[in-house]
């Protein structure tokens, strides 16, 4: 067997096959379909850590104000225009270490004194990115970043786990099995897949909004990782500017992978502090309009971190800039995933997986199987 092989429809049938055995020869931890697709996809990451003798999936670290939006992770069209992509663009690594999941970096001892993500964000988007509040909790794939070749899965995962899951909390209040299985297969209508992609745009909107506002912050205090920030969100030409900007106080020379990245970070902390605190009142420019909206972002933002008297305790502000080059990850995960997935959250699309998966909770739950 090889990687290949397991694709998304292999991962459908290893659990409609638990359905066709005996209730006596199954598995019970297959039973559930987001259990048995996590099993296949980890034996898929099996299969091709064989063929490749060792995995490398650690994003080599880029110049500070590299054009470049993301660090290792792929780059994609915005998301108003997802193009579509049929195979995922190229990644770039680093060897020697293992993927990150940025969001349970963000629910690390440090960040998460600022409320990134609410708990029910972070669980619609604990099937790509694991849960991080949860001891042992990771993804369908483990440790390793999911592989958006297999969007029709992570579309079933986030569609049918939930729907299995009401459906034998139905079974266990004493509903027949055709009343749960009705009951729960109720919700999952023609624009059940467009939902699911609908999510990950406002939770990737959520996260942009916070992001402005972060820089906001840590701008006002110089903060290095606002460059950071101001690469993630910045427009090209706030990004232009912030590079002439740095340049000059080079004496004319653009930053280069030659020059000492703390230099540079500190250069480009002190000019985006000198541009916050000015915005308002100086000439227009793109990184004074970056900083109004930045300024306005951290005025709408109501979590932790985000309120007033968080602009002056060190801890949140420390928090904060930890937080910066895992939000700009995560922001460009998201970007990946909402471009793949938008290829099959379309209205119909979930026809024939309905079909499946009804046939299917038929057959695994024939009478009150409570132990499901």
């Amino acid at each position: 067997c090889s990687e290949a092989a397991v694709d998304d429809a292999a991962v459908l049938a290893f659990w409609t096959a638990q359905a066709r055995l005996p209730e006596s020869s199954r598995v019970d931890g297959f039973v559930l379909y987001k259990s048995a697709a996590r099993a296949m996809l980890i034996y898929r990451q099996e299969l091709r850590h064989a063929a490749m003798g060792r995995i490398v999936d650690t994003p080599v670290p880029l110049d500070p104000l590299s054009p470049r939006r993301l660090v290792g992770v792929p780059s994609v069209p915005p998301i108003e225009d997802p193009g579509m992509p049929t195979e995922p663009p190229p990644m770039v690594f680093a060897p020697g270490e293992a993927w990150r999941s940025p969001l349970v970096e963000l629910a690390g001892d440090v960040t998460a004194k600022v409320k990134w993500l609410t708990m029910t964000e972070q669980e619609q988007l604990a099937h790509v990115f694991g849960d991080g509040h949860r001891a042992g909790s990771t993804g369908l794939t483990g440790a390793q970043r999911y592989d958006m070749r297999l969007w029709r899965t992570l579309l079933r995962a986030d569609v049918f786990g939930p729907t299995q899951a009401a459906l034998v909390q139905r079974l266990r209040t004493k509903e027949t099995p055709e009343q749960a299985i009705a009951g729960a297969m109720s919700g999952v209508n023609d624009n059940a897949y467009p939902e699911v992609v609908a999510v990950y745009v406002r939770t990737r909107t959520q996260l942009a909004k916070e992001a402005h506002a972060a820089l906001h912050c840590l701008a006002l205090h110089g903060r290095p990782e606002a460059g950071m920030l101001t690469v993630a969100i910045g427009s090209p030409a706030a990004l232009a500017a912030l590079r002439e900007a740095v340049a000059e106080t080079n004496g004319g020379e653009h930053p280069s992978r030659e020059t000492d990245v703390a230099l540079q970070l500190a250069a480009i902390g002190q000019h985006l502090q000198a541009v916050a605190a000015a915005s308002a009142t100086d000439a227009d420019g793109p990184l004074q309009a970056l900083m109004r909206d930045a300024a306005k972002a951290y005025a709408t933002v109501n979590r932790v971190g985000f309120r007033n008297q968080d602009l002056v305790d060190a801890a949140i502000i420390d928090a904060m800039a930890a937080g910066a080059e895992p939000v700009t990850r995560l922001l460009s995960e998201l970007d990946a995933v909402i471009a793949a997935l938008s290829k099959l959250g379309r209205p119909g699309s979930i026809d024939s997986d309905r079909a499946a998966f009804d046939a299917t909770f038929k057959e695994l739950y024939p009478s009150n199987a409570l132990g499901a």
